[in-house]
């Protein structure tokens, strides 16, 4: 009986399933990349959602609003402040709620965090902060910071709607839908324009700051932003833009300008021509005041 010869790989062969199992594992490295940020998107989603449910139980005990730090210490028992307004921050807001049990200070981080500059609180202090001006009766850890620019470690990967005394009719339990509360934070916009197709539909283009925010590596894959945002009836969406078809805002008009006018909102930025500042504005605030000229967004 003739014995069959078995046939040598040659070099062309191994070079060629060399390349299939490289190109297997690239297509397994790409999908495992996908189902990573498809994971990290539903916990940062959840997360979102928890902080605006510890809002909105806060409200419920408080007259259906949001967290004010300004109204509850106004005997200076966490921070002693000329001007009470300055106490309503970003930091002073999230700490209230870790403070009085709506929230555990973890969930203030993203899963999908960028930044090396933010990292959950692992010292906050629930009872006799040190940091308070008076530790036994302090309402809040004044220790929790938001704050991740200049070397500083910030806390919280979170915006949510600026506070002012402008909008202190969305700083409550609305249950509008059209109103974004809470959002993975974004990115700065400078200025926004309006451009017209050949059918005359219009769209807004906002002009950002910074091409390499360290917002677009947490969704975007470092192209753009992409983040979830929890709506005032507590309904979370994940955006891929900068706007929502149903965030609108009302212009304000020259006198004598006749008819109606709205425009899509783009939520990480304050709108000039929004008739009473009506239009959202998301960011995280290290400084605050009365009102809207007294507050001052970070970014990256």
């Amino acid at each position: 009986m003739k014995r069959k010869q078995r046939r040598a790989f040659t070099l062309a062969d191994t070079a060629g399933l060399a390349a299939a199992i490289g190109l297997i594992g690239v297509v397994a490295i790409a999908q495992q990349a996908k189902e990573d940020i498809a994971a990290r998107q539903i916990k940062d989603a959840t997360q979102i959602r928890g902080v605006h449910q510890g809002m909105v139980l806060w409200a419920q005990n408080n007259e259906d609003r949001y967290p004010i730090p300004s109204r509850h210490d106004s005997q200076d028992q966490t921070i002693k402040a000329t001007d009470p307004a300055t106490k309503d921050t970003t930091a002073n807001i999230y700490s209230m709620l870790i403070y009085n049990g709506y929230m555990p200070a973890s969930i203030l981080v993203s899963p999908a965090e960028a930044s090396l500059s933010i990292l959950a609180d692992q010292d906050y202090e629930l009872t006799n902060p040190k940091a308070a001006a008076t530790p036994a009766t302090a309402l809040w850890d004044p220790a929790f910071s938001a704050d991740f620019t200049r070397g500083n470690i910030g806390n919280t990967s979170y915006a949510h709607q600026i506070p002012a005394s402008e909008r202190r009719e969305r700083w409550s339990n609305t249950f509008q839908a059209n109103e974004p509360i809470v959002s993975t934070r974004g990115p700065r916009v400078e200025s926004e324009d309006e451009v017209r197709d050949a059918e005359g539909k219009v769209s807004v283009v906002p002009e950002l700051a910074n091409d390499v925010s360290q917002t677009f590596d947490m969704f975007g894959e470092g192209k753009s932003w992409k983040g979830n945002v929890a709506f005032n009836d507590n309904h979370v969406e994940f955006l891929t833009e900068l706007t929502h078809k149903d965030v609108q805002y009302d212009i304000d008009k020259p006198l004598g300008e006749q008819g109606p006018r709205r425009a899509l909102d783009v939520i990480f930025f304050d709108e000039s021509d929004a008739k009473n500042r009506q239009n959202a504005y998301l960011g995280i605030f290290t400084k605050a005041g009365e009102r809207t000229k007294g507050y001052r967004a970070i970014w990256d």
